[in-house]
C-alpha cells in the first residue's frame, strides 16, 4: 500500500509538472501574439504617419509653387514696363494685339 501511494504521489508530482508547463506554454504563447498584435498595430500606424507626413509636405510645396506663380502673374500684369508686353508676345497668337501693351517711350 505504501508503495501504491508512492507511486501515486509520483504521478501527482509528474502531471502537476507538465500541467505547469503547459500553463506557461499557453501564457508565453498568448503574450507573443499580444506583443506581436501590438508592434504590427504600432508599424500600420508609423507608415500612415509617413504617408502623412509626405502628403503635407507635397502639399506645402504646391501650395508655394501657386502662390509664387500667382506672385508672377501680379507681378507682370501690374508692371508698368515691358512685362506685360513680352507676356504678349509669348501666348499671344496675334502678335499685333501686344502693342498696346507696349510701355510709353518717353519724348526726347
Amino acid at each position: 500500500m505504501i508503495a501504491t501511494s508512492l507511486a501515486f504521489l509520483k504521478a501527482n508530482k509528474l502531471a502537476a509538472g507538465i500541467g505547469a508547463l503547459v500553463v506557461l506554454g499557453l501564457l508565453i504563447f498568448t503574450i507573443s501574439r499580444f506583443v506581436s498584435g501590438t508592434i504590427n498595430k504600432i508599424e500600420d500606424m508609423s507608415k500612415e504617419a509617413g504617408a502623412a507626413k509626405i502628403t503635407n509636405d507635397n502639399l506645402e510645396a504646391t501650395l508655394k509653387r501657386t502662390e509664387q506663380g500667382n506672385e508672377a502673374k501680379n507681378e507682370i500684369r501690374n508692371d508698368i514696363g515691358s512685362a506685360r508686353y513680352h507676356q504678349c508676345m509669348r501666348t499671344a497668337r496675334t502678335t499685333a494685339n501686344c502693342q498696346r501693351f507696349l510701355p510709353e517711350q518717353p519724348a526726347d
